[in-house]
């Protein structure tokens, strides 16, 4: 049982990196899929490396030059989908994590190299921000997003 339910999460990790892919239209270096679940909270976003540059969900065009028209759709609507998607990807992870009575991870993180095919995912089980007052997912993406940049 053991294998099958790890088969099942390491599946819905793919799903998560597709999703990001998808978005993307799978022109980008690498994915750093950011997943949140605190008491019962859902939170996803996703960061992209272009050409060795960081770019947000809503700057991915930022990385065409000027004087290309607009490489990726990133319409109001299609960042709603992507995250209302990958909020859903995290509530089956939790109903998965329940039928096997498994700890829920308050955050995961997932950074998958487009060339390689690596994934690489890091797991927390402590609360990140539900037992701070001011400190949201939103200021943990950012914090990681701003690791990550040091970085490259």
């Amino acid at each position: 049982m053991k294998n099958k339910f790890e088969d099942i999460f390491s599946q819905l990790q793919a799903d998560i990196i597709s999703l990001c892919l998808e978005y993307a239209d799978g022109k980008v270096n690498d994915i750093y899929a950011y997943c949140s679940i605190e008491d019962r909270i859902y939170a996803f976003d996703v960061f992209y490396n272009i050409n060795g540059t960081l770019y947000q969900k809503h700057q991915l065009n930022d990385s065409t030059p000027s004087s290309f028209q607009s490489n990726y759709d990133t319409s109001p609507e299609r960042q709603s989908a992507l995250l209302e998607t990958g909020i859903q990807d995290l509530k089956n992870l939790q109903i998965i994590l329940d039928e096997y009575d498994k700890p829920t991870p308050t955050e995961i993180k997932l950074h998958y190299n487009v060339d390689t095919g690596r994934l690489n995912s890091e797991c927390k089980y402590e609360p990140i921000y539900t037992n701070h007052k001011t400190l949201t997912s939103e200021d943990v993406f950012d914090d990681w997003f701003g690791q990550v940049n040091k970085r490259i």
